[in-house]
């Protein structure tokens, strides 16, 4: 019998927070696992996989209808699965500087500073999210953007297996910008109708 060799999508990653789970990091989604889904997925990720009964059949043909299995390798990050702490921490809302290029009578944040957090915390702090099972992050500022090593922090987030968000108030973004980030998804702050945002 001819058995065909699958692989975990560059997008999925096994986590195990409060339950046994699969994270999309491109779409946000969350998949809960059994016990056999997730002894099935460990088993792909390290190469070895035995389809033992037609539930597993299945459960591979879901897997493939959903991408999450592909029939081509691609390359991973690679990531150890271990037991988060209870309560998971599954989201990170990470403030990187203090800088910002706007003075908004509505921000929460206050006067501007040229306070930044270092580069090597913010490193550590998101290795130790990853770590923890973290699900995603959130870059924010300040204007996220104006933090001095804002470019060695973007090529790090590509070693990430967590979902990186990039928080901003827009102004700095041209195309160059945009090509090149590492974010699966930028939100721009909207505060408002137009005369109230304007301030």
């Amino acid at each position: 019998m001819n058995l065909t060799k699958y692989y975990l999508n560059k997008n999925f990653y096994i986590k195990l927070i409060e339950f046994p789970a699969l994270y999309n990091i491109k779409t946000d989604e969350l998949y809960c696992l059994d016990d056999r889904a997730l002894e099935i997925l460990k088993n792909i990720e390290d190469g070895a996989i035995d389809i033992l009964d037609n539930v597993d059949k299945e459960f591979i043909d879901f897997c493939l209808k959903e991408s999450i299995l592909i029939e081509k390798p691609q390359e991973r990050i690679k990531t150890t699965i271990r037991q988060s702490p209870i309560p998971s921490l599954r989201y990170l809302e990470l403030q990187i500087t203090k800088r910002c290029n706007l003075k908004c009578k509505h921000c929460f944040l206050g006067d501007t500073e040229n306070v930044d957090l270092p580069l090597e915390k913010i490193r550590k702090i998101l290795k130790e999210f990853e770590e923890m099972q973290g699900l995603r992050v959130l870059i924010t500022g300040g204007e996220a953007l104006l933090h001095p090593n804002f470019s060695e922090i973007n090529e790090f987030l590509k070693e990430l297996a967590i979902r990186k968000i990039l928080f901003t108030n827009g102004i700095l973004l041209d195309e160059g910008i945009l090509k090149n980030l590492n974010v699966e998804e930028i939100q721009i702050s909207i505060d408002g109708m137009k005369s109230g945002h304007e301030k």
